[in-house]
């Protein structure tokens, strides 16, 4: 598994190429396909001195797992989920009147079929 960690407005985003179906590193390398996956963690100023990466109670924590982005070379698997978590990411606002975050948008519920 390849990762990838950096920091993007008040967020770190840790991203990962993990490798997709059985056989691990068994499988010859032309064969193999990984899947993005992006975890957002929110961090807090503290002044002029940088971020603080103690998570608080209060810390927001997002994981995204393109599983319908499969791709056989794990550093482009790591900037789509960079590219994708940076979207999220600027789809959030602050609102102004108590400092939180809120986000809006679709998320697909698993459904059952019998």
């Amino acid at each position: 598994m390849s990762s990838l960690r950096q920091h993007y407005k008040e967020f770190i985003i840790e991203a990962q190429a993990k490798l997709a179906g059985l056989g691990g590193y068994t499988v010859p390398s032309g064969e193999r396909r990984y899947i993005p996956v992006a975890v957002l963690r929110s961090i807090s100023v503290k002044g002029n001195d940088g971020f603080r990466e103690t998570p608080s109670q209060d810390a927001v924590v997002i994981q995204i797992t393109l599983s319908d982005r499969l791709d056989s070379d794990p550093h482009r698997a790591l900037r789509c989920a960079i590219s994708y978590a940076r979207r999220v990411i600027d789809g959030m606002t602050l609102p102004e009147f108590n400092g939180g975050f809120a986000a809006t948008g679709l998320v697909a519920c698993p459904q059952t079929l019998h």
